[in-house]
C-alpha cells in the first residue's frame, strides 16, 4: 500500500457517529446562513429583474415543494452505505456554506419579496406556514448563489459515486425543488444557474480532486469502499 499523501482529510464519518455528524453539520450550516441573511439585510441590494423573472407566476402553493429540501437531506443520509462518499458529501456541503457565507458577507444580494403578497384565496395551512417562514426564518437576503439549490444539487451529485439508479430521482427532486425557489419568489432566475454551478464546483473539488485517508480503525471493502 502506498505511502498516504501529504495533505489528505480524515474520513471521519462512521456509522456509529453519523447521526451526530448529520445534527452537527445542519447546525454549522443553519448558523453560517442564518446569520449572514440577517447580518446582510439592512444593505443587501436587488438584481435586475430577467424576462424568465417576469413570466414567472407566484405559486405560493410550491412552497411545499421548497421546504422538502430537508427531507432530501435526510434520505441522502438514511440511503447512502458507502462511508467515504458520504464523508465527501458532508466535506463538500460544510465548505460550500462557509465560502457561501462569506460571498453573501462580501456581496450581498435580495429578492423584493414585498411585490408579492399571499393572495386573499390561498389555504389557511400553506398561508400560515409560508407566512411564518417569510416573517420568523428567512430574510429576503443571501440570493445569489442559492444556497437552497446548490445543497440540493450536491445532495444529488453524491449518487455519482455510489448506488447511480437513485442519481436521476435525486436529479430530478433537486430541479423541482430549485424551480420552487422561484415559484415561490424566494430567488432570481440567475440564483438558480448560480447555485447548479456552485454545487458542480464543490463536487469537483471534494469528490474529485481532495484526497483522503483512512482512521485506524476503517477498511475498504475488495471493491474500495467503505461501508457504513
Amino acid at each position: 500500500m502506498g505511502r498516504a499523501p501529504r495533505f489528505a482529510l480524515p474520513l471521519f464519518l462512521t456509522a456509529r457517529n453519523k447521526p451526530l455528524c448529520a445534527v452537527a453539520a445542519f447546525a454549522v450550516g443553519l448558523v453560517l446562513y442564518s446569520s449572514t441573511n440577517r447580518l446582510t439585510e439592512p444593505r443587501a441590494r436587488l438584481l435586475p429583474m430577467t424576462p424568465v423573472d417576469r413570466a414567472i407566476p407566484f405559486v405560493p402553493e410550491t412552497f411545499w415543494i421548497y421546504v422538502s429540501e430537508c427531507g432530501l437531506f435526510v434520505a441522502a443520509l438514511l440511503l447512502s452505505r458507502d462511508a467515504g462518499n458520504l464523508n465527501r458529501y458532508v466535506y463538500a456541503m460544510m465548505a460550500a456554506y462557509a465560502v457561501g457565507a462569506a460571498l453573501f458577507l462580501a456581496w450581498p444580494t435580495r429578492f423584493p419579496r414585498d411585490d408579492f403578497p399571499m393572495p386573499a384565496d390561498l389555504d389557511p395551512a400553506t398561508r400560515w406556514a409560508f407566512t411564518f417562514f417569510r416573517d420568523h426564518l428567512d430574510t429576503p437576503a443571501n440570493c445569489c448563489p442559492s444556497l437552497h439549490v446548490a445543497s440540493c444539487y450536491l445532495t444529488a451529485f453524491l449518487w455519482l459515486g455510489e448506488r447511480r439508479r437513485l442519481f436521476p430521482w435525486f436529479f430530478a427532486w433537486a430541479t423541482a425543488v430549485g424551480l420552487s425557489t422561484l415559484t415561490t419568489k424566494q430567488h432570481y432566475a440567475v440564483d438558480i444557474v448560480a447555485g447548479l454551478l456552485y454545487a458542480a464546483l464543490f463536487y469537483a473539488l471534494f469528490f474529485r480532486w481532495v484526497r483522503y485517508r483512512l482512521t485506524p480503525t476503517q477498511q475498504p471493502s475488495p471493491s474500495g469502499t467503505i461501508t457504513l
